[in-house]
């Protein structure tokens, strides 16, 4: 990675593994013969976030000069990342509703696939739907406007018109499906998995959401594109987190298919998938230390026809409250 002054003369060069740490550093004194020279130090690099740093002033060629001190660390809004150690330097404040996982831990060891963009356990817009199979959109702490236009791929007018202008409030503010409905045209709006709102616990919450919603409208299942979207090419998604049964936080891990890419026929390219597990089977394996398969049916979205099955794997001290949670 490089910047630039404004003239296009390379002022910084940044070599960096994916989980941020500088391997090779570069700062030059920019600017052409006879012209004045400028040296700018970036503290927003590989991350985006701003490092701590303090300025120190060396002369080199008879030119004065700053360069950095810096701790090393990236300050993310929630807490500090240390790069060189790859693990956050406190614990998440949402730590309690991720009990299986180091509350140090950052991007889910995955930097290639996951962001973390706040330094913070994913807060959402969380979709609900009523026992008479109405919808409705609850703001987290720290959403507004912007968080919801980004969820759910909406247009920042959108967004705002749904909003209203009004204070959002963690836990108060509600966005009713009639009011999705008359800005987006449906009820439901999708998560859209390109966005970096798109994350584990979202999909999560999302596919749960699915399930109760297709339910109450009496259906065997779902479209995977009537929920999620920029599903092209996500044949299968894998999601770690969890869900809250009579106050338990139990961790799961769902394995859902979104995209059917080989359809020759010019078929939909959905997945019409079932919202009832059919049965629970132990296994093995070293996601949970005993785990438990809840398997839903698949089926082709214009036939109907049982393609096979997609899981939910759980620890099987949870397996069942997950099972009846989701049977009901």
């Amino acid at each position: 990675m490089s910047s630039t002054e404004q003239n296009g003369y390379a002022t910084q060069f940044l070599a960096n593994p994916p989980f941020g740490e500088t391997l090779a550093e570069q700062w030059f004194l920019s600017g052409a013969e006879g012209q004045n020279s400028t040296s700018y130090h970036s503290p927003f690099k590989f991350s985006a976030k701003e490092k701590d740093i303090e300025m120190r002033s060396i002369r080199e060629e008879n030119k004065k000069i700053s360069t950095p001190e810096q701790t090393g660390y990236s300050y993310f809004g929630a807490r500090y990342y240390s790069p060189e150690l790859s693990i956050w330097l406190s614990v998440d404040p949402m730590a309690s509703e991720f009990p299986w996982q180091s509350p140090y831990t950052s991007f889910d060891n995955n930097p290639i696939n996951k962001i973390d963009p706040t330094g913070m356990a994913a807060v959402d817009w969380k979709p609900e739907v009523d026992e008479k199979g109405n919808t409705s959109y609850v703001a987290e702490q720290g959403d507004n406007a912007a968080t919801l236009a980004d969820q759910f791929g909406l247009t920042q007018q959108q967004a705002d018109r749904l909003v209203g202008g009004r204070e959002v409030k963690a836990g108060e503010t509600r966005i009713a499906g009639e009011e999705a409905k008359s800005v987006t045209g449906s009820d439901v709006l999708k998560l859209d998995l390109n966005s970096q709102m798109a994350t584990d616990q979202r999909i999560i919450d999302q596919a749960v959401f699915a399930m109760d919603h297709s339910k109450k409208k009496g259906d065997l299942g779902f479209y995977s594109t009537g929920y999620f979207g920029g599903t092209k090419y996500k044949n299968v998604v894998n999601a770690s987190g969890s869900i809250t049964i009579d106050g338990r936080s139990i961790p799961l891990e769902l394995q859902l298919p979104l995209y059917r890419s080989a359809t020759f026929d010019g078929s939909s390219k959905s997945i019409f998938l079932g919202n009832n597990p059919y049965t629970i089977k132990q296994t093995s394996g070293t996601r949970f230390p005993q785990t438990d398969l809840l398997l839903f049916d698949m089926y082709h979205p214009n036939t109907k026809n049982r393609m096979g099955d997609y899981r939910i794997l759980s620890p099987r001290n949870g397996s069942d409250k997950i099972y009846n949670r989701l049977k009901n």
